[in-house]
């Protein structure tokens, strides 16, 4: 008895929940107009295209993007080939809105992972990384201009 009153009254609190994402598309009530890069090509592109698919809206913003990329080596065997990496982005965005700063802030993001002895694998792996994070950093970059809005 007492525990199938537990999971009943869990289970109204849990779904009673209110729960909504930041990044639903009512929430997005804004289109970048213009997007200006300089840095990593390939991370720029990735950010741009993850921004372009979230354009809705009739407040207009210009974005300045400056992305760096930088593949450390954090640990090697005792031949010195390396076991470990990190991936480390960082991006700085300016947004403006009619000549005006609205923003301006930075976005780091580390990534570490294991080396693989097939390097098309490494490849494939360290692209599919890339790609996560630059959706993280257009996802970070769209929920400060949401919060700036409002």
């Amino acid at each position: 008895m007492n525990r199938s009153l537990i999971i009943i009254l869990a289970f109204v609190i849990l779904t009673a929940c209110s729960y909504e994402p930041i990044l639903l598309n009512k929430g997005i009530n804004f289109t970048i107009d213009k997007i200006e890069t300089s840095g990593d090509n390939k991370i720029n592109e990735l950010i741009q295209n993850n921004l372009n698919n979230q354009n809705r809206g009739d407040k207009k913003y210009n974005l300045f993007l400056n992305t760096t990329k930088k593949k450390v080596i954090i640990s090697s065997d005792a031949k010195g080939d390396p076991q470990i990496y990190k991936l480390i982005i960082s991006t700085d965005y300016i947004v403006e809105q009619k000549n005006n700063i609205i923003i301006e802030d930075n976005i780091f993001e580390e990534n570490t992972y294991n080396n693989v002895s097939d390097k098309f694998e490494l490849l494939k792996n360290e692209e599919n990384i890339l790609k996560t994070t630059a959706q993280k950093i257009a996802d970070e970059i769209t929920i400060s201009i949401i919060s700036s809005i409002k």
